[in-house]
């Protein structure tokens, strides 16, 4: 057993029992489920699974569900199977109107336009795809791609440094929430939080549904970093979504934001997790990079109290592979006789394991006065 936890995404690399048993005997601790993709139904089933891979190992194995959050998408491509490929320097038409066309690619954010201004970026996927605004019309935005990408089918899409004027959840959230209670799941991952008003409400709606399911709140937005304290105070956990984090604040500022959210965690004594990419060429590659193990590593010994493997092993090459990997690296990160930390991991980190683990949600005394 390690302090540290590794939450594992499910998915097709990882949904039948067996694999499912293969990954917790390999070091999943917590399994996660994303609202982001598949249907109730799917995720029925892959949770029963869990359920019935933690009965075969005579322990239980947490369920978080990842609530999906308001997101801003691109439509569908209508061609080559739902993709395109650019080029660097290549132009890009997005549209508001008619659902796009085989030359327009669709957002579902009426707004988008007005947002934008010449010489915005824009970050489909998490800045797999990165564009610059050039010039833009009543109806359109026309961007010059900056390198050679893949367009795929209903990418997110993010613009630097500004924010989309959305709900804190979607209706679909809401119905997530409701199923996920009524499927007992342990953890709820909140997307795209910005404010502690928001982890309340849930709060008191996961209170009148009956269930002690603690609230993640995922760290992604400018909002959410300016209102880091009172997100905190309200919240049973936090998480460094760095994906998101990294394309609507600058992609260099992603490593302080990571050490200050982790210190003001440890302030607080509530649990942080460090996720995105933490071992991302491992979905197609059997052993990471360097660059790689030194995150884990890092994130470990500043404090993190788990770590997150998302694409790596919902739908990698390598899913087992990617857990023992982050297994050795947090073993080894552990043994080591100092702390590079902003805390000790001592009181703290104790405090918040079994207030994560053990204890009720964050008590009312704490939501007041988070506010």
């Amino acid at each position: 057993m390690t302090r540290t936890k590794i939450i594992a995404s499910l998915g097709p690399s990882v949904f039948e029992k067996k694999d499912i048993l293969r990954a917790a005997k390999a070091g999943m601790d917590i399994a996660r489920t994303n609202m982001s993709h598949s249907s109730h139904s799917w995720h029925s089933k892959v949770i029963e699974r869990t359920r019935k891979a933690g009965e075969e190992l005579g322990r239980k194995i947490p369920v978080l569900m990842d609530i999906q959050g308001p997101c801003v998408r691109t439509g569908e491509i209508p061609i080559n199977g739902g993709f395109i490929r650019i080029k660097k320097g290549d132009s890009v038409v997005f549209t508001i109107k008619n659902n796009g066309s085989k030359s327009k690619i669709f957002v579902n954010y009426p707004e988008f336009i007005e947002l934008v201004d010449k010489n915005s970026l824009i970050f489909l996927s998490d800045g797999a795809v990165q564009l610059r605004v050039v010039e833009k019309t009543n109806r359109d935005v026309i961007c010059e791609s900056l390198y050679d990408a893949k367009i795929k089918s209903r990418s997110t899409l993010s613009v630097s440094e500004k924010s989309f004027n959305l709900p804190a959840l979607t209706e679909k959230d809401w119905k997530d929430i409701e199923f996920g209670v009524k499927k007992g799941v342990e953890y709820f991952g909140i997307s795209f939080v910005k404010t502690g008003k928001e982890i309340v409400e849930i709060r008191n709606f996961l209170t009148q549904q009956g269930s002690k399911a603690k609230i993640i709140a995922k760290i992604e937005t400018p909002e959410a970093i300016q209102n880091l304290e009172n997100i905190i105070k309200v919240s049973d956990a936090v998480m460094i979504a760095r994906g998101d984090l990294g394309v609507t604040l600058p992609l260099e500022h992603t490593p302080f934001h990571q050490y200050n959210i982790i210190k003001k965690c440890k302030d607080f004594r509530k649990f942080v997790v460090v996720a995105t990419q933490m071992l991302h060429s491992m979905k197609n590659k059997p052993i990471p990079t360097r660059a790689e193990v030194n995150d884990v590593f890092t994130a470990v010994v500043t404090g993190s109290d788990a770590i997150m493997l998302s694409d790596e092993t919902a739908e990698g090459k390598y899913p087992i592979e990617t857990i023992q990997y982050a297994r050795k690296i947090i073993k080894t990160a552990e043994k080591i006789p100092y702390k590079l930390s902003i805390h000790t991991r001592s009181s703290a980190l104790s405090e918040a394991q079994k207030a994560f683990y053990l204890k009720e949600p964050a008590q009312k005394a704490q939501i007041s006065e988070g506010l």
